[in-house]
């Protein structure tokens, strides 16, 4: 069974966490999974759900801000522990635990490594809170991101546009980027036609209307 090391910054509800999550659940029983995530904002069994599908470490150094004391102790808390786990894969979440996690993963020399950015702080008029817009603020992060990128053997984005960012920004190279769309599951939806009539009545609406649901 290969074992496979997850490392995000924060485990907190929102769509990167939420993809590690269905990644550890759908993987159990093919896959050993270690999930690396830093401490904040995490609240009381916030990670319940996971204890048995996968062991779970908290590396109290992994934070979201730039802390360059806090980095350098993360770097070396997240090589050690991939040193002796002698994981076949480390798949990094989010831009921070990306960017220590790559260097920590090529510096313990582990096999495959893939970084997930879900979305980039790259693109044009992004205002991500903490992060200096594009300019030379934000050039120290591009050019750490292009050395993080030569470690990775894959970068999966979310759609052609972070694709074209990340690729035109040398962030990646057009043979390892992989757009993955984020999914649903769709049999959250299969619901029977008495159930469909009753919520539709209850929204004032008839069996033909159409109805648009966003997220």
């Amino acid at each position: 069974m290969k074992k496979i090391a997850l490392v995000i910054t924060r485990m907190v509800k929102g769509g990167a966490s939420r993809i590690v999550r269905s990644l550890i659940h759908g993987g159990k029983g093919q896959f050993d999974f270690t999930l690396y995530s830093g401490p904040q904002d995490i609240s009381e069994n916030e990670l319940d759900d996971l204890k048995s599908c996968c062991n779970i470490k908290i590396i109290p150094s992994l934070v979201r801000e730039i802390s360059p004391f806090k980095d350098l102790n993360a770097y070396f808390n997240l090589r050690r522990e991939f040193r002796n786990s002698h994981f076949d894969v480390v798949h990094t979440h989010t831009s921070k635990a990306g960017l220590v996690g790559r260097i920590a993963a090529a510096s313990a020399k582990v096999g495959t490594l893939i970084h997930t950015p879900h979305g980039t702080i790259y693109s044009s008029g992004s205002m991500i809170e903490g992060v200096p817009r594009l300019g030379i603020g934000k050039y120290p992060l591009l050019l750490a991101e292009r050395f993080a990128g030569r470690k990775q053997n894959y970068l999966t984005v979310l759609s052609r546009n972070e694709y074209d960012v990340c690729v035109g920004l040398g962030l990646s190279s057009s043979g390892n980027t992989v757009i993955v769309p984020n999914g649903i599951e769709t049999g959250n939806f299969n619901f029977d036609s008495a159930f469909r009539l009753k919520n539709r009545a209850g929204l004032n609406l008839s069996e033909s209307d159409l109805l648009i649901l966003s997220s």
